[in-house]
């Protein structure tokens, strides 16, 4: 039995598998590009419990039927060991069997508990970030806050774990305090990613556009050297600080040479994609041209069925394409799921998400009316089907363009004032409150 650089029992009597371990914790919460180094590192020492397991976590943040393929031969090999694990990997071994079975309730639960035995385990609270995603990340933002703060004392100083709390700060609405501690993360190591997503989102939310886009600007070439997804993501959240205030000028250059070519098979870029381009059509710009880009690779998703944020993306994407073959298969499978789901994840898929993915392809076609049928009744449930507050606000801009269409002005207003507009009016939100009549 030997531990890690955190302290923490790995059942092993190898140094290469504890390099690997330290290995793999850094270049996940770091976000780095050679991340999937943990299957090598699998491969190498097929008979060591815990790499399996981060071999399957691995895979299994993908998200898709490809993903999950290809993390079970992880998980069959780490059940094959698991008499032989100490009491923390095993534990950790549930959260994966949760995350396998979709289960991201249960996992957060687990996780929540995981953490008061070992605090310190930086892998796990990078995955249970992660579950609160699925779960709706504004929607369980006070949970993530109350989860990571008493963390926060007990482990050792990372600028990738205090970048994580300042998002739960931001998630929990105070944009201030998160600035600080974002601010503060980059102080122990400017190459942070993940803290410059927290200032991004705060500055967007504070009104404060040019001094938020010119901190992204500062540091966006940092991102070149991290994960694909963070490049993009990352991007993506630079791009909006153009978009509102009503500035299309580098649209093209956003999608091509920072979100869309950073890695389009994997969803986190196609999201942001299909977000970056739907947000500029309701603003009023025009990105015809890129839709067809997108198609061949949000065709593969029809099938999947693991998040409805992502449905909802995927939806609209291939619906602006003029794919309506593979949208009506994708609504045809999504229903069949969603009639199956009991307790919590009836509402999960069920009540909100079905309906918000219905809501895209209408948006998508321009039928206004069938928006709002859809999406009034359950306009507050919206942020619970996965997400953060930055990417759920173009449900809400979905919705409050379709409102406005369709002329129902106090709605408008309750839909503007309480999702969509931030601490100072953006021109866009500008726009939309002179479209909304007395």
């Amino acid at each position: 039995m030997k531990k890690d650089a955190r302290g923490l029992e790995v059942t092993t009597d190898s140094a290469d598998v504890i390099a690997a371990v330290n290995d793999f914790t850094e270049q996940l919460i770091g976000l780095d590009k050679e991340i999937d180094s943990i299957i090598t590192y699998a491969e190498q020492h097929p008979d060591n419990f815990l790499l399996q397991s981060y071999a399957a976590a691995f895979y299994l943040y993908g998200l898709s039927q490809e993903a999950m393929s290809l993390a079970l031969p992880y998980i069959n090999n780490a059940e094959r060991l698991l008499k032989n694990a100490n009491s923390r990997e095993k534990a950790f071994f549930t959260v994966i069997k949760a995350w396998q079975a979709c289960d991201y309730w249960h996992g957060i639960s687990l996780l929540e508990a995981y953490a008061k035995e070992w605090p310190e385990d930086f892998v796990a609270i990078k995955v249970n970030e992660f579950f609160y995603f699925a779960m709706g990340q504004a929607y369980n933002g006070k949970r993530y806050l109350n989860y990571i703060t008493p963390l926060m004392d007990k482990i050792p100083e990372s600028s990738h774990i205090m970048a994580c709390y300042s998002f739960a700060l931001e998630l929990s609405g105070d944009y201030e305090l998160a600035k600080w501690a974002a601010e503060k993360a980059l102080e122990i190591d400017p190459n942070t990613p993940w803290a410059h997503h927290t200032l991004a989102h705060s500055y967007i939310n504070l009104g404060e556009l040019e001094a938020g886009a010119k901190r992204l600007s500062d540091v966006s070439q940092t991102w070149r050297n991290k994960a694909p997804f963070i490049l993009a993501h990352n991007a993506w959240h630079w791009a909006l600080f153009d978009i509102e205030q009503l500035n299309f000028d580098r649209v093209d250059d956003f999608f091509n040479n920072w979100i869309w070519n950073s890695m389009p098979e994997i969803n986190p870029v196609q999201v942001d994609g299909v977000s970056l381009l739907w947000r500029v059509e309701m603003a009023g710009g025009n990105v015809d041209k890129h839709w067809q880009t997108m198609a061949p690779y949000l065709e593969k998703n029809i099938n999947d069925h693991y998040v409805p944020f992502l449905n909802a993306h995927y939806m609209y994407g291939l619906a602006r394409a003029g794919k309506h073959d593979a949208c009506e298969t994708m609504l045809d499978n999504l229903t069949r799921h969603s009639q199956q789901q009991t307790g919590a994840y009836a509402t999960y898929w069920d009540t909100i998400g079905l309906p918000l993915i219905e809501a895209c392809y209408a948006h998508a076609k321009q039928d206004y009316p069938r928006v709002v049928e859809l999406l009034n009744p359950i306009a507050d449930g919206l942020q619970q089907v996965g997400g953060s507050d930055a990417q759920d606000t173009i449900f809400y801009q979905m919705l409050l363009s379709s409102l406005i269409e369709t002329q129902h002005w106090p709605s408008a207003r309750r839909i503007l004032s309480q999702y969509v507009a931030q601490t100072k009016p953006s021109p866009l939100t500008q726009r939309w409150q002179e479209d909304i009549r007395d």
